[in-house]
């Protein structure tokens, strides 16, 4: 019950093909012209897809409420985030309509698995299985670096909930209390239509994973202020203006001394892209500047808008651009923007650059519907990262069919590109929505980190033992359930990389040895309330200026 997989073995997209010769991956056109002074030029290629070697299994699809409830929901925003999983403490958060559903993820997996066959009116979870708190129209949910807190985000403000109540009323569904916020933070007027579009968490540093970023702006806008906080302090900071996509990198590898830096980047309305290293709780930062320019869209060149970002996986910067044309706003595009690695002594030199970055369109992605999702607001991208498999995987709000794609992005020495899957069987398909089998799109990605999918029979034959242990990946979509997959990778050396540094086996920690999310926030807040960069920004001025402002040729369009 899913679209038909044999279009996603198709080489180009078909909205991004005009029928135009085909592109050589290694073809480049003239990057951007420098804008003032205020950014770096780009250097442009094209990317054919190639057959990679992941390979997904669909477990199986569950509701939260029967499907007349579900149908009766509002329709989720274009921005909307809407599942996260604690991979430590095993528990998974799911927004609806009907507020945000607590579950075990070892029960999610389960009942999921236990309705695969089922018709769609019959893949319910049991409703003794999960809990469910009252806060209608979530935007986001994520949960810190640490795990052991959840911000779930309604309109302008950001409720940090402690993991470890979610943990007690996910096992007992019936009897535990219901979790409430310790603690709130406000990213505009209550009485405003603003309304927190993505929430970030900053990885490590000295605020120990309890920094965000966090985009607000009005609903009738695509732009919207950037702003940074940190759980249990007061209100967040704006620190750039008319921003319209933003991304936190993953962390480095452990052994990185500069591993637990937070790195961001954020886009803003005028197709310019930022990059960041967060001081401060992200009060202060170096920044550099890309302008993107102009793109070779297959016929000719094209300026584009940006409507979503991700982070590829580290070592490296690799950043993965939602883009459309301005002037033919129905062809959409995925862009992969390599600026090199932070590590380099000149990446943040404003005075003697580094290279221009390379900007390459990957072929071969979503497919995207306008017609269906007319008025939506984005960022409309979600990104996951393997590092230890060097791939992304992404999804676009918009996107009606290759909802789910698999991107090379760092590790093999190749370039960017975008990963087709040679077996029908084994591709990532969204089951259609409702009875009527209607169009369905991706409203949230989140992934499990440990055993707790199981592993992936071998697709060539499953008398031969499963492939090693890959993640499970939650898949929220817009008709209010959650897909469940497992991922398995066909080279031995690639997946037994992951599965060496998955859990054996997790041991259930009790609800008492989970830390208290609400103690870690006031250690953060305190400390971030004697920051001097605190001090300095209630000044309203930044800590540390940006290389770009301090040369007077930017406005807080490109931050701080």
């Amino acid at each position: 019950r899913a679209r038909s997989p044999g279009r996603r073995r198709l080489s180009r997209s078909r909205r991004n093909d005009r029928g135009g010769p085909s592109s050589s991956p290694d073809r480049e056109v003239d990057g951007a012209r420098r804008r003032g002074g205020r950014g770096m030029s780009t250097r442009h290629g094209v990317a054919e897809p190639e057959v990679g070697q992941l390979v997904f299994q669909a477990v199986g699809t569950l509701a939260f409420d029967d499907l007349d409830d579900c149908a009766a929901f509002p329709a989720p925003k274009g921005y909307a985030r809407h599942v996260a999983c604690s991979s430590k403490y095993g528990v998974t958060c799911f927004a609806d309509g009907g507020g945000v559903r607590v579950i075990e993820t070892a029960a999610l997996v389960a009942h999921a698995a236990s309705t695969k066959e089922k018709l769609p009116r019959e893949q319910l979870c049991p409703p003794d299985a999960f809990a469910t708190i009252a806060i209608p129209d979530v935007s986001c949910v994520a949960f810190s670096p640490c795990e052991t807190i959840l911000a779930v985000c309604v309109g302008p403000q950001a409720r940090f909930l402690e993991t470890r109540a979610l943990v007690a009323c996910a096992r007992e569904p019936t009897a535990a209390p219901t979790p409430e916020a310790f603690a709130v933070a406000s990213l505009g007027a209550d009485e405003s239509s603003d309304r927190i579009r993505d929430f970030s968490w900053q990885p490590g540093g000295a605020g120990g994973g309890l920094a965000y970023l966090a985009l607000a702006g009005p609903e009738d806008s695509d732009e919207g202020k950037l702003f940074v906080g940190t759980a249990g302090a007061d209100d967040g900071v704006d620190i750039a203006d008319r921003v319209v996509a933003v991304a936190m990198a993953p962390p480095n590898d452990d052994e990185d001394p500069d591993g637990s830096i937070p790195f961001a980047a954020w886009a803003t309305s005028s197709g310019d892209v930022v990059y960041a290293k967060l001081k401060d709780r992200g009060l202060a930062a170096e920044m550099r500047g890309v302008a993107i320019g102009k793109i070779d869209d297959g016929d000719g060149e094209a300026e584009i808008d940006v409507e979503g970002l991700a982070f590829g996986p580290r070592p490296g910067l690799a950043l993965i651009v939602a883009a459309r044309e301005r002037r033919d706003p129905d062809r959409h595009h995925v862009l992969v923007l390599d600026a090199g690695t932070p590590e380099a002594s000149n990446f943040w030199d404003v005075v003697s650059p580094p290279n221009a970055p390379a900007c390459t369109r990957l072929e071969g992605t979503f497919d995207i519907d306008d017609d269906e999702t007319a008025g939506m607001r984005g960022p409309y991208l979600h990104g996951l990262t393997v590092r230890q498999w060097g791939v992304a995987l992404v999804s676009h709000r918009k996107a009606w069919d290759n909802q789910l794609c698999a991107l090379e992005v760092a590790g093999a020495g190749a370039g960017p590109r975008a990963l087709q899957i040679d077996d029908d069987r084994c591709v990532p398909a969204i089951p259609l929505a409702g009875e009527d089998e209607d169009s369905n799109f991706v409203t949230g990605l989140a992934a499990d980190g440990g055993t707790r999918g199981g592993r992936m029979p071998h697709p060539a034959d499953k008398s031969r033992p499963p492939l090693p242990q890959g993640p499970t990946v939650l898949v929220a979509t817009a008709d209010h359930r959650v897909t469940v997959m497992r991922v398995g990778h066909l080279d031995d050396v690639l997946a037994g990389r992951y599965a060496d540094e998955v859990r054996v086996g997790e041991a259930e920690v009790a609800v008492g040895d989970v830390p208290s999310g609400a103690v870690l926030a006031a250690e953060a807040a305190g400390s971030a309330a004697s920051s001097p960069a605190k001090a300095a920004a209630s000044r309203g001025a930044s800590a540390v200026p940006s290389p770009v402002k301090a040369a007077d040729e930017a406005p807080k369009t490109g931050g701080f």
